[in-house]
Formats: structure tokens, sequence, C-alpha cells
């Protein structure tokens, strides 16, 4: 079995402005697919909106804690990928190449998988956190359609110390490869990515999707 691997890389400055307000909104995203709160409509096969602001299937939970995470999903894997979470219901597609924003609360889960296919579909689970107590991280696992973990390797993978500024790879077998960037905090630009929510706390972190798992 390939050995998992979790890597620490110093991050240079210029990542200081990566997700900030250079980016537009997805022109993908159309003023037909909104729903009355602004957010986008969960139908199947839409196109993850990237933001900002974040919105639609990619809100979960963010608008009821005082703590969250707001980035970007980039799609480097080179495939199509498909987004979906438990409490949200709907899925997203989000191409090779593209990216997808995001806006979560304290803890949220985000299934990416290479299959369209809402609750049922196989990938790696993506679970992102930041909470008063501890400090912002992101743990990887595969997930199964039923929603467990691989039999040959349950393992998951976790950043540890993820500090501003800073890179770690998330990377084995069945957890894929995820490429984990914490930005520095900014509140302004959290608020442009969920500016009806108390995002001012929130912190800023990026996932580069290199590879999705196989059990």
């Amino acid at each position: 079995m390939k050995p998992l691997v979790i890597a620490a890389l110093a991050l240079g400055a210029v990542l200081a402005g990566c997700g900030s307000s250079g980016q537009t909104a997805d022109p993908t995203v159309s003023v037909e697919s909104a729903d009355a709160s602004g957010g986008v409509a969960a139908d199947d096969g839409i196109a993850c909106p990237s933001g900002p602001p974040a919105r639609g299937v990619m809100v979960i939970n963010a608008f009821d804690d005082q703590h969250g995470v707001i980035g970007q999903i980039y799609n480097e894997s080179g495939a199509t990928l498909w987004l979906w979470s438990r409490k949200w219901p709907g899925i997203c597609q989000l191409d090779a190449g593209r990216t997808a924003g995001f806006a979560v609360g304290s803890s949220a889960v985000i299934t990416v998988s290479s299959v369209q296919d809402y609750g049922k579909s196989p990938g790696i689970g993506i679970r992102i956190e930041d909470t008063p107590e501890l400090s912002p991280a992101v743990t990887t696992w595969f997930q199964r359609p039923n929603l467990s973990r691989c039999e040959s390797n349950k393992g998951e993978l976790k950043t540890v110390g993820l500090k501003e500024d800073s890179q770690q790879m998330l990377e084995g077998v069945a957890q894929g490869s995820v490429l984990v960037t914490r930005l520095p905090n900014s509140k302004e630009i959290n608020r442009e990515w969920l500016p009806s929510g108390n995002a001012d706390n929130f912190s800023r972190i990026d996932l580069y999707v290199k590879a999705v798992g196989v059990c």
C-alpha cells in the first residue's frame, strides 16, 4: 500500500491575494437560477458557482455560526468532478480547471466525486472546520456510496497546526490528493464572500483537488 503523506510547505507572500476581490461572479450561473435568498437553486448538474459571493449548494451552515471557513475548491484532477453535501439537497458540476467558492460554518463535509449521483456517489469526503477552541483544519477520507469508509483503508488524513500563509498536502491511495492552502485572514474579503453573514471571524482556506482516491 502506498504510504500516506502529509507534507507541510512554507508559502510565500504571493498567495496573500488568492481568493480575494480580484475574482468575479461565475458567468455560468444565470439570473434565472437564483433563488429568493440570492443563492443558486440546487438543481442537479448546475455548474458550481465560483464567486464571490459564495452561494447555492456551496454555502453550508455559514449563516448560523460565528466561526467558519471561506475559500475555493480548485479542480486540478484533469476530469469533471461533482460536489455535494448531506446538509444541502443538491449537487454541482466542477469542470477541470475551474473553481467553486464555498462558505461553511464551524464544521461541514463536502463530498468530491467523479460520479454524478447525489448522496450515493463514491469519492473523497473533505471535512472543513474552524472552531473557537481549535485551529482551522481540513480532513480527507474515502467515502463509499453508503457513506461508510473504505474497508481496506478507513484512515483519515488531517492537517496539523495549519497557520496563515502555509500549505499542507493530504495524499493517500484512498484519501486522494488535496493541497490545503490557508490564506491570511481578512474581514474585508470575508464580507465579499458572505455579505449577509457574520463572517468577520471566518478563516480563509483554498483546496486544490489533484486526485480522487480509490478503494
